[in-house]
């Protein structure tokens, strides 16, 4: 029996996805903002903060509200579900 290609694809994605499942809120918060091809002073002037709170953000140094999260999702075209994370 050969493999269908539909297997095959969501077999070569699946250690993707699954690096993708545990990066940590800021490593999600970063990647969205680059996916969207923003510099942290982009992102910082769209937030209304300065550029090195992006930062604390993205190194997970400071908590992010979800004020903040659902603004960064509008932002970045991101759904905010992803960027908070799995719940624990």
């Amino acid at each position: 029996m050969t493999e269908r290609p539909c297997w095959a694809i969501l077999s070569a994605m699946t250690p993707r996805i699954a690096q993708l499942m545990t990066l940590t809120q800021g490593e999600r918060l970063a990647r969205a903002r680059k996916v969207a091809d923003l510099s942290q002073d982009q992102m910082a002037a769209a937030l209304g903060v300065d550029r090195r709170t992006i930062g604390r953000w993205e190194r997970d140094q400071t908590p992010v509200t979800k004020a903040v999260l659902i603004a960064w999702a509008a932002v970045t075209d991101c759904p905010a579900q992803w960027l908070a994370g799995p719940p624990e």
